[in-house]
């Protein structure tokens, strides 16, 4: 018997041709009774390095409707037949497989803040300043403020099997047993999204106390009592935390956790691509108007801005590369489910697709 399954699927990252973000549908063919062919499916994609985002249709094929159907599908049925699966990919990224790096921005990084704090009239602290091996320490002094800088390249949701496990058991009971489960917050009822966000939130939190820290012992080495602490988020790996929420979280953390934090000025920089076709956006956080101290910040950040992206279109040979990487869909089993979290794609021009 040979079974066919259309499959999303995202590369796995050992996969020596496709990239983590260039995801594909894959038609397989399984020679399998009924009973064995999702295992079967599954050690023909780890096989063959690819992880399961969804499973779009699953069916039992009739021989002689495939053979008078010919083509492709009777070369792939013939395939399985012999070698027990056959496997063909139709990617959903321009010239998926070659390998190529995408043309990616430069990412918002220390450098970049390092350059905007001094457009701001700061600077960062001198090694003198800093203290010895081992002492805490913020990063930077812009009058009344000691400030401290924290980058978010991990994606929350992809992170320890404790916390997935977590995930999972909230949103399971809201999708059909056997079917995917899609990783969205806004289906989950008040109480469950305090313990969603209190499950993604903890790099933050975490961030935030240590944050507290080095702002407390920085104020006391130089002898700054009555200045305040800031901290300045970047948020340029955890997708599915938006800018919005990465800045909600860390404002509530530093009002919880800590007395040294009294402004939060959040940068949140995302990119995807289609290989082809490309969208980078920034967001910051709080609005204008509603912090005096983000409101210095904003011009020169927007200095920062324009030279980055002209460094995107016109590459500084001196410079260091540190670009940005597109959107990687998330997926986990936990709970013997499907758990995804799938971003979405910019429309690809080479089919006709608009926004």
């Amino acid at each position: 018997m040979i079974q066919r399954f259309l499959v999303n699927a995202k590369p796995a990252s050992t996969h020596r041709e496709f990239r983590p973000w260039e995801t594909a549908r894959l038609a397989i063919f399984v020679q399998s009774d009924r009973e064995s062919s999702f295992a079967k499916l599954d050690e023909i994609l780890r096989t063959n390095h690819w992880e399961m985002l969804g499973l779009e249709q699953a069916d039992t094929l009739i021989e002689s409707r495939v053979r008078e159907f010919g083509g492709e599908v009777l070369d792939a049925y013939e395939l399985a037949e012999r070698t027990g699966c056959s496997i063909k990919v139709f990617p959903e990224h321009f010239g998926a497989g070659a390998g190529r790096a995408p043309f990616a921005p430069p990412r918002i990084n220390e450098l970049f803040v390092d350059e905007m704090i001094a457009n701001a009239g700061g600077r960062r602290l001198t090694p003198e300043e800093c203290g010895g091996v081992g002492e805490e320490n913020a990063d930077y002094l812009l009058e009344p403020y000691v400030i401290e800088l924290k980058e978010m390249r991990q994606e929350p949701m992809d992170a320890t099997e404790e916390r997935q496990n977590k995930l999972a058991a909230l949103f399971a009971p809201y999708f059909a047993e056997g079917s995917e489960v899609s990783l969205d917050p806004h289906v989950l009822n008040e109480s469950e999204s305090q313990t969603f966000w209190d499950l993604v939130g903890r790099p933050v939190q975490n961030a935030v106390k240590k944050a507290g820290k080095q702002i407390r012992a920085t104020k006391e080495r130089l002898g700054l009592p009555n200045w305040h602490g800031a901290i300045i988020f970047v948020n340029n790996g955890g997708y599915t935390l938006s800018g919005e929420n990465v800045h909600r979280l860390a404002a509530r953390y530093a009002a919880k956790d800590t007395s040294q934090v009294q402004e939060v000025f959040t940068i949140a920089q995302s990119f995807g691509t289609n290989g082809f076709d490309a969208i980078a956006n920034f967001e910051l956080f709080p609005k204008p108007d509603e912090s005096d101290f983000a409101d210095r910040l904003y011009s020169a950040f927007d200095r920062q801005r324009d030279r980055l992206m002209r460094e995107w279109l016109v590459p500084s040979p001196n410079r260091p590369r540190d670009l940005m990487e597109p959107q990687i869909p998330i997926q986990f089993i936990a709970l013997d489910r499907l758990f995804t979290w799938i971003p979405g794609l910019p429309p690809r021009s080479w089919l006709g697709e608009t926004g």
